[in-house]
């Protein structure tokens, strides 16, 4: 089966904070993601190129910084996502907390079946099925009582129920240990369902997996699935962040690179 590739990009700024508390700055990641990379040279030289600069895109912000309702937010962003889609547009939304993930993923999976492959170093799966609750904790719960498959990679901090529910379930898996040191996990990714969302939490980086490891990982899930929209989250903003900022912005220009790419011929 061939597909067409995107017709361009579009940045969608969600700098929704809530449940992550007052304190870590969240919030103001897409701002300084935008200006970050107005004022960088864009060029990925693994790629051989410069994603940002050489396609077609748009960039949007549809609410501030202010916007405190979940519910709210999940309409609006999910109105502006489905908006680039509609556009045949690869889509990256940059948060704001883990929560931001719902809207967009709403519109993807409007489009037709799709699955959620998380990079985290939590499950995020607090709480019970059914609860209307919105928390980082709790957005791959939300997404599991929706029936859309998920594969959540870098796991290294899980709770006993979180592992029960994930074992009761049958959800997919990997470890952090695991995506450096087998590929057993090729197998997971291609039991997914053909279109994904891809969400990234950016704790996922805090003493987890290398970035040579997470690409070769990336690289594989965009050559056998067809990504369609992903988001960067939880990404903290103190004086004292500024890697796990540059690391964003080199991962905001990566992901934009493999999603400019033809989608895959055949799975």
């Amino acid at each position: 089966m061939s597909h067409r590739g995107p017709s361009g990009f579009g940045l969608v700024a969600l700098p929704f904070e809530r449940s992550a508390g007052p304190d870590t700055g969240v919030r103001h990641a897409p701002r300084i993601l935008l200006d970050e990379l107005a004022r960088h040279d864009t060029f990925d030289f693994e790629l051989g190129c410069d994603p940002i600069a050489g396609h077609p895109r748009r960039i949007l912000t549809p609410h501030d910084e202010h916007l405190v309702d979940p519910i709210i937010q999940q309409t609006v962003a999910a109105t502006t996502v489905n908006e680039l889609l509609l556009q045949r547009m690869f889509v990256l939304c940059i948060g704001g907390e883990h929560t931001i993930s719902l809207g967009p993923l709403l519109a993807a999976s409007s489009h037709g079946d799709i699955g959620v492959v998380q990079l985290d170093s939590r499950a995020n799966l607090r709480g019970r099925i059914g609860e209307p609750v919105y928390e980082r904790e709790t957005i791959m719960m939300r997404i599991s009582e929706m029936g859309i498959p998920t594969l959540t990679a870098g796991i290294r901090r899980l709770h006993a129920e979180e592992a029960a529910f994930i074992h009761q379930h049958r959800l997919k898996t990997v470890s952090a240990e695991d995506i450096g040191a087998s590929t057993n996990w090729y197998a997971l990714v291609d039991r997914m369902p053909a279109r994904i969302y891809l969400t990234v939490d950016m704790s996922y980086f805090d003493n987890g997996p290398s970035w040579e490891d997470t690409v070769s990982f990336l690289d594989y899930l965009f050559m056998r699935r067809q990504v369609v929209a992903c988001d960067i989250t939880e990404i903290p903003t103190g004086p004292d962040d500024g890697v796990a900022l540059r690391t964003a912005l080199r991962l905001l220009v990566r992901l934009t690179g493999l999603g400019m790419q033809a989608f895959p011929a055949s799975r």
